[in-house]
């Protein structure tokens, strides 16, 4: 029993190994199979490729034949020859070709239409001279083109027995004046075509895009369509320009065949046709082949199969192990890079905006001041490196996002120019800019990340250029459909250049840095191309390079955007725009300069947000001026009925109620001739005329530059006074630390007073928020309004990013955009409320002893100051007081003077300084 047990066992051993082979026999055959048809396959691609190459070569030949014949006609025409001369040059040309089959093969006549002499037409052969006129398809055809070669539809001549071609191009004078246009008939060369197959018995054919058989084996076909013959069931497919790859089908000799047909140039097709049976003999043979001698193999093959099958799974579980180790580590190398590069950021924008407030002071020994700089141009290069990092992190997370809105151009070129040209001024560089007029006005777009790009570019062109110039033109071609274009920027430079091995590399490596000994000096990560490459792909643009060693380099960048409407820069904003004036607003690079003392000078300043008042008042403070404030146009227009007169009133522009240009215009219509100038955060290209066209004298853009302010104030109130009354001012000014004091007062209140204008801010906004849908144009005016004034504000305490999304909000209100009002506004309230309720908790964490005797006696001298109306003593008393560590009551106390103070309200600064010490 069990000796039967063992048999069956052995047996159904052998049967199953039989099995196996049979699987392992069928298992080949189809594997090797598909090897074998993926060759033919390529064969017949290859083939129809090659065809197609030859047929493009040759209508290439024909093309260049016709063209340069065209150009010796022009030439002929515009010295004046007759039209026998012109005659005898196409028949002469005619019998050239057709004795050099080198040359043009096939060549059946040349011919054309010459308007020049009265529409005659002429042939090199005696049979076209029938139905030939300026209604020709061909003559159309040639006159759409513009002088180029236009390729008529091939079509089968049963006169000849043969396929005709005809190509047709223009000949126009200087003034785009029809002259002539000139034809070549040729037929197409069949052998090449008829003859190509994959395996013997095979042949192929040419269609044109109106499916008619141009070629076929069978000389019945020619000149009938596809429908009309047995492998007319391709019809519908090729109409659609779909590609018929190994299909079977009963050819005109009622043979099972195979097909394979390409669409190539001008919407023809190609075809080969093969027996099947020859198509699959040698399958077949192999399929014999493999039973018979895998049949005594089959032990064999079948443990090695098992063999690496096993050896597969396991290399193939290990590949997969290794790229999850490796997408686990990348993910935990961006979560990293992105998560220290925030942490790291706080800091550097303290230690940045700490040094420029330093920068400012001008008793600093050169010394200190050139620590100073060291110490900003290192934050500020680290800073780039934070920011490339974080860039970085995010795209390989996928977390890159493009935020679209609409954008003004010539704001984006002015931005990035000035920018570019401040951080470089210190190379002898030529920086030329060239904008094409007709570039689109506005358009919608990621105006920061297209900012980054082109920041990125003219970085480079400058970092690696040392002499010659930088050269940045910006253009705009038609996009898909009506309301898209394409902008483009090429941005060239007289650098180093690259070799074409270092360029092919430039966009495939993630940190990339050449010539490393001689560019040692230059500062940057290597991070910025292949960001700026992520970005263009992201926009589904474009980024070319060509670049020559020691000659230079130009990027070319296409970047898709729509466009808002149809108007465009125009002549007189790009040559504005072409002729930027250049201010250095770069504070960190701010060059220190005398500031005139001036006593005998007046100003009124108008703004309806505190911070705003504070920071003017405390950037003219060193100058000695009497300063009035008022939050409104209203109230400067009371000021100027009681008869005030100023030597200057510094007029915001964005103010809710009444906006600085009415407040303007009124005052104006009041009689009131003396200066008015103009604070505005517009003060873009175009927006500066509408000032000087309302009444304004000059204006001063936001935020601050201190140049500009000290230029004005010396040419509208130093310059109007006498050598004598300037002299006498100067021999009064007090010492430079005295202002600085002042300064630092005014400092002082400056977050708390911010913190007043945000929580005005944000009533606005919430309310607008809650009743977005029925909110009128007024409430919506009036939400533009606080986004700009609260856009300055936040500019004033360092928050640019803040200040950037409330320009945003500024423009969604101007522009009725209740779309992003919805989605953006409460991300800035969430902002707010955070700055707010941090700065109200650090207020509460302060409580440590104070000197009450040294408040006492400072506070008495407040006192005292405010009654004899000395702001200077006052603001040196509370400047002492500032330096020193106060309760929370004291220092709330110190900032209500402070505010009063700074709106010149001594009595009641003076009352509150009494009280405090019981006088």
């Amino acid at each position: 029993m069990k000796r039967v047990a063992r048999i069956i066992k052995t047996y159904a051993q052998v049967f199953l190994v039989l099995v196996a082979f049979f699987l392992m026999g069928l298992f080949s055959y189809v594997f090797v199979g598909d090897i074998e048809r993926s060759h033919l396959q390529r064969d017949a691609e290859s083939t129809l490729t090659h065809i197609q190459f030859q047929i493009a070569a040759e209508l290439q030949e024909h093309k260049l034949t016709l063209q340069n014949l065209a150009g010796t006609i022009r030439s002929m025409i515009k010295r004046d020859s007759d039209l026998n001369n012109i005659k005898e040059r196409i028949n002469n040309a005619a019998e050239e070709i057709i004795k050099d089959t080198s040359y043009v093969r096939n060549l059946l006549a040349i011919y054309g239409i010459f308007n020049v002499f009265n529409g005659e037409f002429h042939s090199s052969s005696a049979h076209l001279n029938d139905n030939i006129s300026v209604e020709s398809p061909w003559y159309k055809a040639a006159i759409e083109a513009k002088g180029r070669v236009v390729v008529a539809e091939p079509h089968f001549d049963a006169a000849l027995g043969a396929s005709v071609i005809t190509y047709a191009v223009g000949i126009f004078d200087d003034k785009d004046e029809v002259l002539a246009v000139i034809c070549l008939d040729a037929k197409l060369d069949e052998e090449k075509i008829i003859k190509a197959q994959i395996v013997d018995g095979g042949f192929g054919m040419l269609l044109n895009s109106k499916l008619e058989i141009l070629m076929h084996q069978n000389l019945k076909f020619r000149g009938l369509f596809l429908r009309d013959i047995p492998a007319g069931v391709f019809k519908e497919d090729l109409e659609l320009g779909a590609k018929i790859f190994e299909r079977q089908f009963i050819n005109y000799k009622h043979e099972e065949s195979v097909a394979f047909y390409k669409s190539i140039e001008n919407d023809w097709f190609i075809g080969i046709i093969t027996p099947k049976s020859q198509y699959y003999k040698s399958m077949n043979l192999m399929l014999k082949i493999l039973l018979i001698i895998g049949f005594g193999l089959s032990l064999i093959i079948s443990i090695i199969l098992i063999r690496i099958i096993r050896i597969n799974e396991r290399a193939t579980f290990r590949i997969e192990q290794l790229r999850m180790e490796a997408e686990n580590a990348n993910n935990a190398k961006s979560a990293f890079l992105a998560k220290m590069s925030h942490e790291i950021r706080t800091p550097m924008n303290v230690i940045l905006g700490v040094t420029e407030i330093q920068l400012q002071e001008e008793a600093i020994s050169p010394s200190i001041r050139e620590s100073y700089m060291m110490i900003y141009n290192s934050g500020n290069l680290l800073l780039g490196i934070i920011n490339d990092i974080l860039d970085l992190s995010k795209i390989e997370a996928g977390k890159m996002e493009l935020v679209p809105a609409k954008y003004e151009l010539a704001s984006l070129i002015n931005d990035t120019v000035q920018l570019n040209i401040m951080r470089n001024k210190s190379k002898q560089i030529k920086f030329e800019l060239d904008i094409d007029e007709n570039v689109p006005l506005e358009l919608i777009g990621d105006e920061i990340r297209i900012k980054q790009i082109l920041n990125n570019l003219l970085s480079n062109a400058f970092k690696y250029t040392d002499k010659g110039e930088v050269k940045l033109l910006i253009s705009a071609d038609k996009g898909e459909g009506d309301d898209n274009a394409v902008l483009i920027f090429e941005i060239s430079d007289t650098g180093q250049g690259m070799t074409q091995e270092q360029a092919g590399k430039l966009f495939v490596t993630e940190y990339i840095r050449f010539n490393l000994e001689a560019n040692r000096t230059v500062e940057g990560t290597g991070l910025g191309i292949n960001i700026t490459h992520h970005l263009v792909q992201m926009m589904n643009g474009t980024i070319s390079v060509d670049s020559e060693l020691g000659k230079g380099t130009k990027f070319t960048v296409r970047l898709p955007q729509k466009k808002i409407d149809s108007r465009v820069l125009g002549k007189e904003q790009t040559e504005s725009l072409m002729q930027l004036r250049i201010q250095d607003s770069s504070r960190s690079k701010r060059v220190q300069f005398v500031r005139e003392y001036m006593p005998y000078g007046n100003v009124l300043i108008v703004d309806d947000v505190e911070t705003n008042l504070h920071v003017t008042r405390g950037l003219m403070a060193p100058y000695g001026l009497s300063i009035e404030l008022v939050s409104s146009g209203y109230e400067a227009i009371e000021k100027v009925k009681n008869g005030k007169v100023y030597d200057i009133i510094f007029m915001d522009h964005m103010m809710p109620g009444m906006d600085g240009i009415e407040a303007t215009k009124i005052i104006r219509e009041l009689g009131y001739a003396q200066p008015i100038v103009a604070l505005t955060a517009n003060a873009l290209i175009g927006q500066v005329k509408v000032f000087l066209e309302n009444g304004f004298n000059d204006f001063v853009s936001k935020p601050i530059d201190i140049r500009q302010l000290n230029n004005i104030l010396n040419k509208l109130i130093r310059d109007k006074q006498t050598p004598e009354v300037i002299a006498e001012a100067r021999k009064q000014r007090s010492e430079k630390a005295k202002y600085a004091q002042v300064m630092q007062a005014a400092d002082a209140a400056l977050h708390t007073i911010f913190v007043r204008d945000a929580k005005s801010a944000l009533q606005i906004f919430e309310s607008t928020l809650e009743n977005l849908a029925g909110a009128s144009d007024e409430d919506l005016h009036l939400y533009a309004v606080k986004a700009h004034a609260i856009k300055g504000a936040l500019a004033n305490i360092g928050e640019m990013t803040l200040s950037q999304m409330a320009f945003t909000l500024e423009k969604a209100g101007k522009e009725r955009n209740r779309n992003i009002i919805e989605h953006k506004t409460q991300g800035l309230i969430d902002a707010l409320e955070s700055i707010i309720e941090r700065s109200e908790s650090e207020k509460k964490s302060i409580d440590k002893e104070e000197d009450s005797d040294y408040l006492r006696g400072q506070l008495r001298t407040i006192s005292e100051a405010c009654a004899n109306y000395d702001v200077d003593t006052a603001n040196d008393a509370l400047t002492n007081l500032s330096k020193m560590s106060w309760t929370n009551e004291t220092k709330e106390l110190l900032e209500q003077i402070a505010g009063h103070l700074l709106h010149s309200d001594f009595e009641e600064a003076g009352l509150l300084a009494k009280d405090r010490i019981g006088l």
